[in-house]
């Protein structure tokens, strides 16, 4: 009878470990004032790897190594992925002095693996679906998951000075005001060309296949920079993997900016009434998820959905 198979595990798969380095160095600018800078780096071994079991025949014949399996649709599950991560981090901050206090925190960081460097295992590893070639897998190192090249946060937090007089500095003095900003540039993208065999890929054939204008077109992949890999007549499986790495396309960078209002009103001895606003992507900044990568889809390219807009929330609290 037919044999149904889910996984395969290599039975001298190995425990995953890390080796982490860090160097920091601070400085103080003054009274209020410190700068640092810090490198970091984590190597990591025997991490795993899974290998598609659905991909694994012959692309051009469809002929399978073991036959007597069928047509399993697990993974083969080894230990062999490797990644490494680097990332420079530098911060300037200003403790909070004459009502303000500041922060400028820039991260740079790079971070290579086979299937994005994650333990976790293939049922919510999405990088598990990056692999093209069941039987290289190393082919398709690309960067760790979700990784901005460019990270960069502003924080602030100013308290209004309180004004001579009781009642005028009940009302107007003590409101403080903070905000932060989060920029940051696109994560990797994984163009797919859907095939006889999953996770296939076209070619990238162009140096920049992001079009400058696609704020006013959404329309952010060139399609004339990509070409179709061959497919094979019998198993309508690409003849090879196609070179459009996600480590060469980066989705769209983001930035907002999250504001926050509040203030505390003593109304007597015991009684204590704080109220606080806040308002997330207050300046209503349109931030467009990653485009349609489907390279066969007439929305290839196109920036269909965004992150969300502004939005506020009001907050009282009594204390007595």
């Amino acid at each position: 009878g037919k044999k149904a198979i889910y996984s395969l595990i290599d039975p001298g798969i190995r425990a995953p470990y890390t080796v982490q380095s860090m160097i920091n160095v601070q400085r103080s600018l003054g009274g209020a004032w410190m700068a640092e800078a810090g490198y970091i780096r984590t190597d990591g071994w025997n991490f795993p790897l899974s290998r598609p079991l659905a991909s694994a025949f012959d692309r051009q014949t469809g002929a399978r190594p073991n036959p007597a399996l069928g047509t399993p649709s697990g993974v083969y599950l080894t230990s062999e992925q490797t990644m490494v991560y680097d990332a420079l981090q530098t911060s300037v901050r200003r403790r909070f002095d004459d009502d303000l206090g500041l922060g400028f925190h820039y991260t740079y960081s790079r971070g290579f693996a086979e299937q994005g460097g994650s333990l976790a295992s293939n049922f919510v590893n999405s990088d598990y679906f990056v692999t093209q070639d069941f039987f290289d897998p190393f082919y398709d190192r690309n960067p760790l998951s979700q990784e901005a090249r460019h990270r960069i946060s502003f924080d602030a937090i100013y308290q209004l000075p309180s004004p001579h007089g009781a009642v005028l500095s009940q009302i107007l003095g003590g409101w403080q005001i903070s905000g932060i900003l989060s920029a940051r540039t696109g994560v990797p993208l994984r163009v797919t060309q859907p095939s006889g065999i999953p996770n296939s890929r076209p070619d990238l054939i162009g140096h920049d296949p992001v079009l400058d204008d696609y704020r006013d077109t959404r329309l952010y992949l060139d399609r004339s920079q990509f070409a179709l890999v061959p497919v094979s007549s019998i198993t309508t499986a690409t003849l090879r993997p196609g070179d459009a790495n996600p480590g060469l396309i980066r989705g769209p960078g983001n930035w907002t900016v999250n504001l926050s209002v509040t203030k505390g009103f003593r109304l007597t001895q015991t009684v204590r009434l704080d109220v606080r606003m806040d308002a997330f992507n207050a300046f209503n900044r349109i931030n467009y998820n990653n485009p349609n990568t489907n390279i066969t889809s007439p929305d290839f390219g196109r920036l269909l959905t965004s992150m969300p807009p502004r939005t506020a929330q009001l907050g009282a609290r009594l204390s007595f």
